[in-house]
């Protein structure tokens, strides 16, 4: 669904920077708001609704002899696709400028709900990424996408099958496992603690659930150790049963 969500987005700048009308409707969601609030020109504000915002956008447009968004990267932050940027804007006399910045965009059921303008790339809210994270792998039974593609994920050493597995398609199949013995496997994040220099984050978990032929209930907490990259993505996870331990891998005192 994510991998989704950034094609509605890439499609929405195409349309964009094609004043392609016709398709934004289309992608936009009725009640679409967009955040505009920290632009410096004359159309700074909040608009809502989808037609506002089209004739907003179109207001713009009109405003220079060319307009286009040129995107850097897509980054999948899980409640939203932030996209850094440089737009190139000629004005009616020819003048060409530049301008850096990055947009939020938030998707919901293949259309885009909110879009927000940052004058800079916007700071990871790590704890409501992390949540978001938990609640997506409880829902879909998959990793997150907030999982880089070539994620490792280090189980407890006290399983059998401990091992370190590398890239995403190894962390299906591992977590796969999970739900082939607990159909109903609820992971609840209990506790969020980010280190000192924000590139970790311990997370206290409690695991749930029934076993597949027994129905004999699981329930156990153990430690999350997640390792971030600097758009907040998880470049590491590793799992402890000892609560002291994942704090100290965590670089966190007690």
């Amino acid at each position: 669904m994510s991998q989704q969500n950034v094609e509605v987005v890439k499609r929405s700048i195409i349309a964009y920077n094609g004043r392609d009308v016709e398709t934004l409707r289309s992608i936009y969601h009725p009640d679409l708001e967009l955040d505009w609030s920290e632009s410096h020109g004359p159309l700074q504000g909040i608009y809502r609704g989808r037609d506002q915002v089209i004739a907003m956008v179109q207001d713009f447009h009109d405003t220079f002899q060319a307009v286009e968004l040129e995107p850097e990267r897509f980054v999948d932050r899980g409640n939203a696709i932030v996209v850094p940027n440089v737009a190139r804007l000629v004005g009616r006399e020819g003048v060409e400028t530049t301008a850096g910045g990055a947009l939020s965009f938030h998707v919901e059921d293949g259309r885009i709900t909110r879009i927000r303008l940052h004058q800079t790339m916007p700071e990871v809210d790590v704890e409501e990424v992390v949540r978001w994270g938990y609640a997506y792998v409880n829902r879909e039974h998959e990793p997150p996408p907030t999982w880089r593609p070539d994620g490792e994920f280090v189980n407890a050493r006290e399983d059998p099958d401990h091992a370190t597995y590398s890239g995403i398609e190894a962390i299906r199949q591992q977590h796969q496992g999970w739900y082939d013995s607990y159909p109903d496997l609820n992971v609840e994040p209990l506790e969020i603690r980010l280190n000192g220099d924000g590139d970790r984050v311990f997370v206290w978990t409690h695991f749930s659930g029934h076993g597949a032929d027994s129905g004999v209930a699981m329930d156990m907490e153990l430690a999350h150790v997640l390792t971030l990259d600097e758009d907040g993505r998880t470049r590491r996870l590793e799992e402890f049963f000892d609560r002291a331990e994942g704090l100290r891998a965590a670089g966190i005192e007690e």
